[in-house]
């Protein structure tokens, strides 16, 4: 694989030419998972893209790169050109033990989860164009996580609002079904993401969403399933009637089965108290 790679990058830098860089990289992503990638660079921005390796040809390769070879970006490193771009996202603190060596973070209180940054590189905001803040970054820019926090309280939430639908609908949806077909499907289990489903289980953080929601459907408190670092699933059931040993095994059989190790979450049940205002896990 090595030796094809090699041939890769040294085709990919005849095609484009001296003024662009192109070498091997290995990228840490979510979970600890390592990817190795070619990354290109025009000699004259500090902006580069990355195509994760996946064995394609030198053609299919570049052809990826021209589709979208760098985002409109201004390379200024500096706060005031970045600071409304710093968005936060919700990853597993256990799964993320060497990734969060090199990145600023805080724990959520009463889970296994932390928060961590990215930077929105796009200037439309395009979610797959983002990249880690890291420590080395905020050295740089002279803050600390506390005012990554600030920040991306105020952007996350503005840049990618919040998105609650019941189950029923999305496969109603999915499946062209009419809502006669449905409408006698209790609404017990509702998805929530945000409107790019991208990262979308950082919405619990945003203010009241979760509170409100209880709110409208009248509960005291809503189990949350860790579907996976895109959603959470919400379970609207009284709790006596909640077999919490079965809802963790479903969810590990999930991790395991369904999904990347990449976008895997977390194997715990959570429930967050509508008085409290607290996520905590389900023991």
């Amino acid at each position: 694989m090595d030796d094809k790679m090699n041939d890769v990058i040294n085709e990919v830098q005849k095609k484009l030419g001296e003024e662009y860089e192109v070498k091997r990289v290995e990228v840490m992503k979510n979970n600890d998972t390592k990817l190795k990638g070619i990354q290109v660079r025009r000699k004259d921005m500090n902006v580069a893209k990355i195509c994760y390796w996946t064995s394609e040809s030198v053609d299919e390769i570049v052809a990826v790169i021209n589709r979208s070879l760098f985002p409109k970006f201004d390379c200024e490193i500096n706060l005031e050109k970045l600071k409304d771009r710093i968005v936060y996202t919700l990853v597993n603190a256990d799964s993320n033990k060497s990734r969060l060596k090199t990145i600023p973070y805080r724990l959520l209180k009463g889970t296994d989860l932390a928060i961590t940054y990215k930077l929105i590189i796009d200037i439309d905001f395009n979610a797959t164009a983002s990249s880690d803040v890291t420590n080395a970054l905020i050295e740089h820019l002279g803050v600390t996580e506390n005012d990554l926090y600030t920040f991306a309280t105020k952007n996350t939430q503005k840049l990618y609002a919040p998105s609650i639908m019941s189950l029923t609908d999305i496969v109603s949806k999915i499946d062209n079904q009419s809502q006669e077909d449905v409408s006698n499907t209790p609404e017990t289990i509702f998805v929530l993401t945000n409107f790019k489903k991208h990262f979308g289980a950082s919405c619990i953080l945003y203010p009241d969403v979760l509170k409100n929601f209880c709110i409208e459907k009248n509960m005291d408190g809503v189990y949350m399933i860790p579907s996976s670092v895109h959603e959470f699933l919400l379970l609207v059931m009284d709790k006596e009637y909640v077999n919490c040993g079965y809802v963790k095994q479903m969810i590990k059989e999930a991790n395991r089965e369904s999904l990347e190790k990449e976008d895997v979450l977390s194997d715990n049940l959570y429930y967050y108290n509508a008085v409290n205002d607290a996520v905590s896990i389900v023991e």
